[in-house]
């Protein structure tokens, strides 16, 4: 009719098309490939967020090493800076001791030198009062005594 002419069943089937139960067949299995791929993303989106999670504990963990390297590094530094001025300060100890201990020779020489002194001295006044009593003729009285001791002392 109309100049047209009928096709043939098979003329118009088209080859990629599929019967009913093959299309569900097909549909169930492309969902359930579809699920247990979108179970294997979030699977895989897990360990990323794992790894990730991982990763910051790894920074925070070395900011946390490396600052304490950093304590470390400058308690060291005190440590030395401490030792170091202790060393200066034994130093100071000792040379004020052997100054202390310099002092104490000398004043233990001049204590023995004032002793030797006073001892001439009283040697010396003893030898020049024998001398003047000797020198006095006669009898020599308390008061004359007294009096060459009073003028010894003047002296």
């Amino acid at each position: 009719m109309f100049g047209l002419a009928r096709k043939s069943v098979t003329e118009g089937v088209n080859p990629l098309m599929v019967s009913v139960p093959d299309i569900k067949k097909y549909l169930v299995q492309s969902f359930e490939e579809i699920h247990s791929l979108e179970d294997v993303i979030q699977a895989k989106d897990a360990k990323i967020e794992e790894g990730r999670v991982i990763e910051q504990k790894y920074t925070a963990a070395m900011v946390v090493l490396s600052e304490k390297d950093r304590t470390i590094r400058q308690r060291d530094l005190d440590i030395t800076v401490l030792t170091c001025a202790a060393a200066d300060r034994d130093k100071r100890i000792a040379d004020q001791d052997d100054l202390i201990n310099t002092y104490r020779i000398s004043e233990q020489n001049q204590a023995k030198r004032a002793e030797e002194a006073k001892s001439k001295i009283k040697f010396d006044v003893c030898a020049n009062l024998v001398a003047q009593v000797d020198a006095i003729k006669g009898n020599i009285a308390k008061a004359q005594i007294l009096e060459l001791i009073a003028m010894e002392g003047k002296r």
